[in-house]
């Protein structure tokens, strides 16, 4: 709400000052009623332009026979003649309104944001954050300028020295006990007991370790594989015990490519030669002469021979 001018009686000098709520409240009850009557009365006027529409009867008051003379002449500011002096400043900021929708309409130009002062362009920037104001940044030359600005920055400290008391003493604030014991923030006490609690654990660790069996006696324990600990006249290659298990499969691969290598090669070869060797001896002694007479009888029976 804009404030209203009060005329002085001497000098005619104009005094802004704010109205109360009671008054702004009836201010809108005003406007409220003041549009009615006006959108009332110019559909009065379309009508009786027209002529289709008969007209309701009206009472001939001083008022309405005034407010009637001026709607048939044409004028419609003369409807406005009997609102209240205080309410004359909403009537011309609608009417200011209007102008500006009507030049729009006729121009169809709106201000730009670019082209407000630098003073106000520093005010609605003066309310935002920084992430804000680096995107603000990407969108033009002119804003860059003014985002990168010393002086908007100076702007932004004075208005958080403002609001920063307002937001320490503010009821929905943690207070400090409340951030130590959720452990968002720490004191010198804590800190150090922190540490305290980390050298304790790595002591108890150290002991740990020192109690533990070492290596070969898990080994003769059998809960490590041989191949983790190198004793004897074993190489000495130590293999994790995570890596055992692949190990001794690559291992069992590759003596099996060997076994099928060793089969292909010299078994089958071996195999035969058997063969031939016991074929041969079976003709010397006899054996081979009725296998012969056998197949020479079996094709005689089949009709080959």
């Amino acid at each position: 709400m804009a404030p209203l001018p009060l005329q002085s009686g001497a000098g005619q000098r104009q005094i802004w000052s704010w109205p109360t709520v009671e008054e702004e409240r009836d201010e809108e009850q005003l406007e409220e009623s003041t549009s009615v009557q006006f959108a009332s009365q110019t559909s009065q006027m379309t009508l009786l332009s027209s002529g289709s529409t008969p007209l309701p009867v009206m009472e001939r008051s001083e008022g309405s026979s005034r407010e009637w003379d001026g709607m048939a002449t044409g004028g419609v500011n003369n409807i406005l003649t009997d609102i209240r002096p205080d309410t004359r400043a909403i009537v011309r900021l609608s009417e200011h309104r209007k102008e500006s929708d009507t030049n729009f309409e006729k121009t169809g130009h709106h201000v730009q944001l670019t082209e407000l002062p630098n003073e106000v362009l520093y005010e609605i920037l003066s309310h935002l954050d920084v992430c804000d104001l680096f995107s603000t940044s990407k969108t033009s030359h002119h804003l860059r300028t003014l985002s990168t600005s010393p002086t908007l920055h100076t702007l932004r400290l004075r208005r958080a020295r403002l609001l920063l008391p307002l937001s320490l003493t503010s009821p929905s604030r943690p207070s400090l006990a409340d951030l130590i014991r959720r452990s968002i923030f720490l004191t010198n006490t804590a800190l150090m007991s922190r540490k305290l609690a980390r050298k304790l654990a790595s002591i108890h660790l150290a002991r740990r370790l020192a109690a533990r069996p070492s290596a070969e006696q898990l080994v003769e324990r059998c809960v490590l594989p041989a191949e983790c600990v190198p004793c004897g006249t074993r190489k000495k290659v130590m293999v994790a015990p995570a890596l055992v298990a692949k190990k001794r499969a690559v291992e069992r691969e590759r003596v099996k490519d060997g076994l099928r290598g060793w089969i292909g090669e010299v078994w089958m070869g071996r195999v035969k030669e058997r063969e031939g060797k016991v074929r041969k001896e079976e003709e010397e002694t006899g054996v081979g002469r009725v296998w012969r007479l056998r197949r020479f009888w079996e094709g005689v029976s089949r009709g080959r021979v």
